[in-house]
């Protein structure tokens, strides 16, 4: 992300634009305060579903990130599907899963509102190397309601 911070000749940043950085971050901070759930090194193998279930969670506040445990590996991940489950079953994300490289952040998607997503579903069908699996660094899943109720997002 690019804030395009403009300080003034002092090097300093004007006090009107310091305070929206300081809300923006404690948005961001609440944003990723409340983690569903957490699943740390989890191996995948190329063509091969995996899916984790969580408790509830309205789809408009929530997102997926995935994140490549790129100091070990590197970044080896080239194509990946990725679902979540509704009441009316799985649902695609709306963007292709192109790389994850160090993090990957999937906000749930505005389409699936009013729906309850109970898991989510990653599938890598293709990695950059003729490796046929792959141990990512984390999955997690968070809960962006409190972010909404406060009107941050």
């Amino acid at each position: 992300m690019l804030l395009n911070l403009n300080p003034d000749t002092h090097g300093l940043v004007p006090e009107i634009d310091l305070s929206v950085y300081q809300e923006l971050g404690k948005a961001i901070a609440l944003l990723y305060q409340y983690p569903v759930s957490k699943y740390c090194s989890p191996e995948m193998h190329v063509g091969e579903e995996k899916i984790w279930k969580f408790r509830e969670l309205k789809s408009l506040n929530g997102s997926v990130i995935l994140m490549e445990d790129i100091e070990k590996s590197g970044q080896i991940v080239m194509e990946y599907e990725l679902k979540l489950e509704t009441e009316d079953g799985w649902i695609k994300t709306p963007e292709p899963g192109s790389t994850i490289g160090h993090k990957r952040i999937h906000p749930f998607p505005i389409a699936l509102a009013n729906k309850k997503v109970t898991a989510i579903s990653l599938n890598i069908t293709r990695l950059v190397t003729k490796q046929k699996s792959i141990t990512l660094r984390e999955v997690s899943v968070y809960d962006w309601n409190e972010a909404a109720r406060q009107n941050l997002i």
